[in-house]
């Protein structure tokens, strides 16, 4: 017969199952220590180690570790590929395949989202700005 309830192993309390994570792993299906636990546990250690959550993020989004990342960080001297501004930098990656393309400021990203990654948009709005800019006449009087 299944139990409704189990004893975290952290608290110490006895809980209902639908207040721990399943765990297929387990022989009663759920984690020992119960969901606010587990939560306090995962608080702290990312409180120990800061910038451990950007490192798995970047590894389980982009497939990128720490090595290859900071070698991409070194090579562009730690500045956005686009504006080589000293920016925190982003991973840039092509929507569709997935694959990394480089690392770039929030603002330079926004530009390349915001034109649909459509270098025609892109290259209409240099004409724009081209058209526009008051200073290229000067140069050219």
């Amino acid at each position: 017969m299944t139990s409704t309830s189990k004893i975290c192993r952290t608290c110490k309390q006895e809980k209902p199952l639908d207040e721990f994570h399943v765990d297929r792993d387990k022989l009663d299906g759920h984690k020992s220590q119960c969901k606010e636990c587990n939560k306090e546990a995962r608080k702290e250690f990312y409180e120990q180690h800061p910038g451990f959550a950007a490192i798995e993020s970047r590894r389980k989004r982009y497939k990128l570790d720490q090595d290859e990342y900071l070698k991409m960080v070194e090579s562009q001297q730690s500045r956005c590929f686009i504006c080589r501004d000293e920016r925190k930098l982003h991973v840039d990656h092509d929507h569709t395949t997935q694959k990394v393309r480089a690392l770039i400021c929030r603002d330079c990203n926004l530009m390349i989202g915001y034109a649909g990654e459509d270098p025609l948009i892109l290259s209409a709005v240099i004409q724009y700005l081209e058209f526009f800019d008051d200073s290229l006449e000067d140069e050219n009087e």
